[in-house]
């Protein structure tokens, strides 16, 4: 039957730990496999960066300062203050991901620390 083959084959793909599992940590095309895996979230976490710096300018420019602290000191809107603490969050897992060398991204995910 044709839906089961493909819904089954499908679960197999989601569980890509278990499918590795017994692969060599110095075979070629696992190790190429997991650098490529590693440049992708790199590259994904620098693009939510982005985004959320992107959102900020918008925000700041749209929206202007709120400039009532009594010290001439700028505060940020609460939306600015959300998106900072959402690129503080990223950036630190974007160091630690950059952290990381190839051995640390197999099978359970592996930290650095």
């Amino acid at each position: 039957m044709g839906l089961p083959d493909r819904i089954h084959g499908h679960a197999q793909q989601r569980r890509p730990d278990n499918a590795n599992a017994n692969r060599a940590p110095g075979d070629a095309p696992y190790s190429i496999l997991l650098q490529e895996n590693k440049m992708l979230r790199i590259t994904i976490l620098e693009l939510q960066i982005a985004q959320c710096r992107n959102l900020a300018l918008i925000d700041r420019f749209i929206n202007g300062h709120v400039d009532d602290d009594g010290h001439g000191r700028t505060v940020p809107s609460h939306r600015q203050m959300l998106l900072k603490s959402k690129i503080e969050g990223l950036e630190v897992k974007l160091l630690e991901l950059r952290g990381e060398g190839t051995e640390n991204l197999g099978p359970g995910g592996g930290n650095a620390g």
